[in-house]
């Protein structure tokens, strides 16, 4: 994906820092079980941008095992 931990944590907006928060959301909460608020502190954004982002991939279909092992390299 090519997006640093400063883009994650900064205020951009690009379609690839936005895809990137909303997997980390959705793998920080559902695969590893924690809590969006720790998260958002992280991100620098509010508890609920991070629930919204999780939502959106639920949504969308989540990540099967093998686009989990692509985003996690």
């Amino acid at each position: 994906m090519g997006v640093s931990s400063h883009a994650l944590a900064g205020v951009g907006r690009s379609e690839n820092v936005s895809r990137a928060r909303a997997v980390l959301c959705y793998v920080w909460m559902h695969y590893l079980g924690q809590s969006g608020r720790v998260l958002a502190e992280e991100l620098s954004v509010s508890p609920q941008a991070v629930y919204a982002a999780s939502s959106r991939m639920e949504r969308d279909g989540g990540l099967d095992a093998e686009a989990l092992e692509r985003w996690c390299q």
